[in-house]
């Protein structure tokens, strides 16, 4: 497998079937709408912002993506310390690997670039993401929930 970061917007374009099903059914999990013009418009703007977002793609030993990430910068301001926090990810099903070598280089990238933290956040209806982030295999510590609410 291979990691490819994405750094421009002919890649959002060549990868768009993958990704918008991908973020289509992390929509449809999440029962949150899918308003794909907005999706593509924002990774095509965090794939470009080099220094403050990470976006990438496992492929396959056939070139075929079977997993993704995006991470955007979130730190505080006044702080010392780079803050990153993972906004969507998924893996094709049965593609757990891929994930683990989808982290492992967005970590190389983050430790190169000074980021000392990253999150991920998930919702409490998502069982498996939950079930992934809880086993030792990735590393992550339980530090609290979050809870969101919608404004009119």
């Amino acid at each position: 497998m291979k990691v490819l970061r994405i750094t421009a917007a002919v890649y959002v374009f060549h990868f768009w079937d993958y990704l918008s099903k991908s973020l289509s059914l992390i929509s449809d999990k999440s029962r949150e709408p899918f308003d794909e013009d907005f999706v593509r418009k924002t990774l095509i703007h965090l794939a470009v912002d080099h220094e403050h977002a990470w976006v990438g793609l496992t492929l396959d030993n056939m070139g075929q993506p079977v997993s993704f990430c995006c991470v955007q910068e979130c730190t505080p301001m006044f702080s010392t310390e780079r803050y990153f926090v993972v906004r969507w990810f998924y893996h094709t099903p049965g593609q757990f690997e891929a994930t683990l070598v989808l982290m492992q280089g967005f970590e190389e990238w983050a430790k190169a670039n000074g980021i000392s933290h990253y999150a991920v956040t998930t919702r409490r209806s998502a069982g498996e993401a939950i079930k992934c982030f809880q086993s030792s295999r990735y590393g992550f510590k339980k530090a609290f929930l979050t809870f969101e609410k919608q404004l009119s």
